[in-house]
């Protein structure tokens, strides 16, 4: 962390208790599949619960990446525009959800989560290639 304010130690308290937060939101939201097959909508409300779940657990770490400091070795790879695209592939899956079949909903949701590993991780490789 940059520092020890109060105000800095608050933020990184709150980030990681919304974080928990939405890591239990998804959780919750997975045992949905146990009740649908992968052709039938995912329930309604399993859906709200696992998207809204993504959208602020991306936020969440959105939020404590900028409370951390040296974060120089990350930054090439995780930025804003990435946390963006999981929360707004968590919204359009919300929107689609109820009338997909459930292997396309998952599918969104997945690339809007994968996303945050997948593509650091193919842009280091990359780098580390093109050294």
């Amino acid at each position: 962390m940059r520092g020890r304010t109060i105000q800095l130690l608050l933020g990184y308290w709150f980030a990681h208790i919304i974080l928990m937060w939405s890591a239990l939101l998804i959780a919750v939201a997975l045992a949905g599949e146990v009740y649908v097959g992968l052709l039938a909508p995912f329930p309604a409300d399993y859906g709200v619960i696992g998207c809204i779940g993504l959208a602020v657990f991306l936020a969440a770490l959105w939020w404590l990446q900028t409370l951390v400091e040296g974060r120089e070795i990350t930054r090439g790879y995780h930025h804003g525009r990435l946390r963006l695209f999981g929360i707004a592939m968590a919204f359009v899956t919300l929107i689609v959800h109820p009338v997909v079949p459930s292997i396309i909903g998952n599918l969104l949701w997945g690339t809007g989560l994968f996303s945050q590993i997948g593509w650091p991780l193919y842009l280091a490789v990359r780098a580390r290639h093109s050294v």
